[in-house]
């Protein structure tokens, strides 16, 4: 047979009465056996095509959308304390008009007024000094005596630190 070559195989199946004898060939089974083959690929995959689908089902959502929430509604959800007042005690009785640092002389000028109905027997405005990076460099109090109702002082103190270019009010006190 093997003179044949590409023909052998149609012979061999022509020869042998077009059925194999091999219990495992596919086209000898009966159809009950082809059945149970498929019922074992078949089934599983039924389950979990079922499985799948109650799952998705069990995990379907029945309530509305979420809501889109505006900027100042998420900050009041997140943050409920942020828009409540901030109260910070400041003394109120003393105010500084204007602060600056004379470089010429090397002295802090500025004036103070009086902003209560009522004479102020003694105030203290403590300032603090800051340099050109913005850094503290110092600090420096102003006091001030019988300072009368709504009157303004001038005042001037030399600087002990030359590298103060700013002064800032740090605290207030009166008596």
């Amino acid at each position: 047979m093997r003179l044949l070559g590409p023909l052998r195989g149609p012979v061999e199946r022509w020869i042998s009465g077009g059925a194999r004898q091999d219990p495992l060939y596919l086209s000898n089974r009966t159809f009950g056996q082809k059945l149970i083959g498929w019922m074992k690929v078949g089934v599983p995959l039924l389950v979990v095509v079922v499985a799948v689908i109650f799952a998705f089902r069990a995990h379907q959502r029945t309530d509305k959308p979420a809501e889109v929430l505006s900027p100042a509604e998420v900050a009041a959800k997140m943050l409920p304390e942020l828009n409540k007042p901030i109260h910070v005690d400041t003394n109120t009785d003393l105010e500084v008009v204007e602060v600056y640092v004379d470089h010429a002389a090397d002295k802090l000028l500025g004036k103070v007024r009086n902003t209560t109905s009522h004479t102020i027997q003694s105030g203290e405005v403590d300032f603090v000094l800051t340099g050109v990076t913005g850094t503290q460099v110092g600090a420096i109090s102003v006091k001030v005596n019988k300072l009368a109702a709504g009157e303004t002082v001038p005042f001037a103190l030399p600087l002990v630190d030359k590298a103060a270019i700013a002064a800032q009010v740090r605290e207030v006190h009166t008596r």
